[in-house]
């Protein structure tokens, strides 16, 4: 497991270890627009398993300060 100060201080390793998404393959499928890059709020909405509230303000019940 690398740690966490050491992809802070190393550029190499981020470069190394960016293309690393096999736990992804465990978890569950990202929905992404066609250009393979991004999501909409009701997509993350979905894959986090929450409801959007109107606000837009989803995502304080996920996210920790």
């Amino acid at each position: 497991m690398i740690k966490e100060q050491a992809l802070l201080e190393s550029r190499t390793l981020r470069e190394n270890t960016r293309g690393r998404t096999e736990v992804l393959d465990k978890v569950k499928a990202l929905a992404l627009l066609p250009d393979g890059l991004h999501m909409t709020t009701e997509i993350v909405a979905e894959y986090f398993v929450v409801h959007r509230r109107p606000s837009g303000r989803w995502w304080r019940g996920i996210v920790r300060s």
